[in-house]
């Protein structure tokens, strides 16, 4: 026998079969030292609970809907300062935020799901924006 040549490449086979199944036993021992992989769903993504509400919106009659709900209705006062208006998000889904003053034509809607960092909704005389949100 050459040194480093197989037992096939010689010519010479074991009648039983032995070379081959211990090919195959060696190929499954390897296969059952391999490392599984687990795979484990990623956590959810950072999700703001909070909506921040800035702007000219103090002596104004309005009303502010999310998902329907109203949650803030009639005449808003000036906050201390220092002090945000803040409104809490749902905590899963998309958003539709409705905001609606008596002396606009029509009012601000926008449906977003909000990221990891509070949006914010401006308020400029009619002209509202809502930015932080994709």
């Amino acid at each position: 026998m050459v040194l480093g040549a197989s037992p096939l490449a010689e010519g010479r086979v074991e009648k039983s079969g032995g070379d081959v199944k211990r090919v195959l036993l060696l190929v499954l021992a390897l296969g059952a030292c391999t490392p599984t992989q687990i795979t484990t769903p990623a956590p959810p993504a950072p999700r703001a609970n909070y909506i921040e509400i800035v702007g000219n919106y103090h002596g104004r009659q309005l009303q502010l809907d999310i998902n329907g709900g109203t949650v803030a209705q009639g005449m808003q006062h000036l906050l201390p300062t220092g002090v945000a208006w803040r409104e809490q998000l749902p905590p899963d889904g998309a958003v539709t935020l409705t905001l609606t003053f008596a002396a606009c034509d029509a009012p601000f809607r926008q449906t977003f799901t909000p990221g990891a960092e509070p949006p914010t909704l401006i308020i400029n005389g009619c002209d509202v924006r809502l930015v932080g949100v994709e």
